[in-house]
């Protein structure tokens, strides 16, 4: 990874959808490390320790709120954002060391995805 560049962590069981993620991401300024299920998403985020994950909601053998429990009790200043065809309001509750930084429904527009990051992250505004 690049001393000036900020990692980000894409979790998602969707090839598809962790490819246009990486992309976006990369387009943005970021370095990326992919996951396909929470798990993997966990041990990787241990490991490397990124300011920004992204993450699925539902997935197999974590899902995205067991992820966001968890990394926000290990990092509370870690960036979370979740994604998700559920509404917003069944994913926000919850105490507010377990609430994700944002929430983005499926399907989302890169410009959303894009403005949403930049909020969170001034240093990456273009």
């Amino acid at each position: 990874m690049s001393q000036d560049k900020l990692l980000a962590l894409l979790v998602d069981d969707d090839d598809d959808v962790l490819s246009i993620l990486d992309t976006t991401l990369k387009r943005i300024g970021f370095d990326t490390i992919l996951a396909n299920d929470g798990e993997e998403g966990w041990n990787l985020f241990c490991d490397r320790h990124p300011k920004l994950v992204i993450s699925d909601v539902s997935m197999p053998n974590k899902d995205g709120l067991q992820l966001l429990t968890d990394i926000k009790s290990l990092n509370h200043e870690t960036i979370v954002i979740l994604i998700s065809g559920y509404l917003e309001e069944s994913i926000s509750i919850g105490s507010a060391t377990d609430r994700p930084d944002a929430v983005l429904m499926k399907p989302f527009r890169f410009k959303l995805l894009k403005e949403t990051i930049e909020k969170l992250f001034p240093e990456v505004s273009s």
